[in-house]
């Protein structure tokens, strides 16, 4: 289990301005289905990707990272909308709606659609996100290509200014936003009237949650130094783990590095305090109090799920596993 550098650089913005985990593209060597919270497989490995349920659709792939289609299916595995070739990206429903990327006049953009496939707003846009408490963030099509926040009836509310901007913490009502791409850019928190909550200053940045949201100090992606920020902009606690997630269920899976190099995951409480101690090769967020964790490597990993008193409820035995969201979870198994 030696050390890797966390993936969480380059894909927490990404999951953050998302608001949405999936499995990953994760290639003809893997297939994903979805297990219940015995381990029962109720939905037969089959995708190639997927994503977590919201209002009771899940968004799946098929194909290969090349040539695929995303469709959407209910809880019980049905087609509620049919794989489509020209969807080349999704997201997942949110109040109703759920961003695709397709080409329409030859212009590759982003749209909303409804729960019956078609499109919603009527709207094109270069990047989009999902709905929360009735605002997404989206980037514009043309010029800057900058992002902004539109309502549902797709009025723009705060006009288009940042590099990045995240999905607001629902709880918090806080949105990260990036001033600037590459290094010179730093990710501070807006509210939903576009106010500076907390000033740009960070490196990277992640989603507020349970009143904390992680954070990194430098750029330097060779430096492990991210730590856990209030809605005051405080650097509570950490500043030197190697890798750190959202809070869910009052624990966030945070890495730190051993005398030997290797990277390893535990979960800290609110508290800044370790209510399991960093053991595993790779872990996940919980989600209705199970968290996936890899067991094994991540050259050979071993997904199973624990749960908050880090006892062990479905044993190590997937290629990749996601959280769970509305009684289900994505797995992964090799191939036949």
């Amino acid at each position: 289990m030696k050390h890797i550098k966390p993936l969480v650089l380059g894909c927490l913005l990404l999951a953050a301005l998302l608001l949405c985990g999936c499995t990953g593209m994760l290639g003809i060597s893997t297939q994903v289905g979805f297990i219940d919270r015995a381990g029962n497989m109720v939905i037969e490995p089959q995708y190639t990707s997927a994503y977590p349920f919201e209002e009771g659709l899940a968004a799946v792939m098929i194909g290969n990272a090349s040539y695929s289609a995303w469709g959407f299916i209910d809880t019980t595995g049905q087609y509620a909308i049919e794989p489509d070739y020209t969807r080349t990206r999704v997201r997942s429903f949110y109040q109703g709606l759920c961003p695709v990327q397709t080409t329409i006049d030859k212009t590759t953009c982003w749209i909303f659609i409804d729960p019956q496939g078609n499109d919603a707003l009527n709207l094109r846009f270069g990047n989009a996100s999902v709905f929360v408490d009735g605002l997404a963030p989206v980037q514009s099509l043309e010029g800057a290509k900058r992002y902004g926040y539109i309502d549902i009836s797709g009025q723009y509310v705060i006009e288009p200014q940042y590099a990045v901007a995240s999905v607001f913490s629902h709880s918090e009502g806080l949105a990260m936003i990036r001033t600037n791409d590459g290094e010179t850019g730093l990710c501070g928190y807006i509210n939903r009237q576009g106010e500076t909550l907390i000033a740009p200053k960070w490196s990277y940045a992640g989603l507020f949650s349970q009143g904390l949201a992680p954070v990194k100090l430098t750029y330097d992606q060779e430096t492990f130094d991210w730590g856990y920020i209030n809605t005051a902009g405080e650097l509570l606690y950490g500043g030197g783990y190697a890798d750190a997630l959202g809070y869910n269920d009052g624990l966030a899976a945070t890495a730190i590095t051993d005398e030997q190099g290797n990277t390893l995951y535990g979960y800290l409480d609110v508290h800044g305090q370790w209510a399991i101690q960093p053991q595993y090769a790779q872990a996940g967020s919980f989600g209705e109090g199970l968290a996936p964790v890899n067991f094994g490597t991540r050259d050979d990993p071993s997904w199973g799920f624990i749960d908050v008193d880090n006892q062990v409820v479905i044993e190590g035995q997937y290629t990749v596993a996601g959280s769970f969201s509305q009684g289900l979870a994505s797995v992964g198994v090799d191939a036949q």
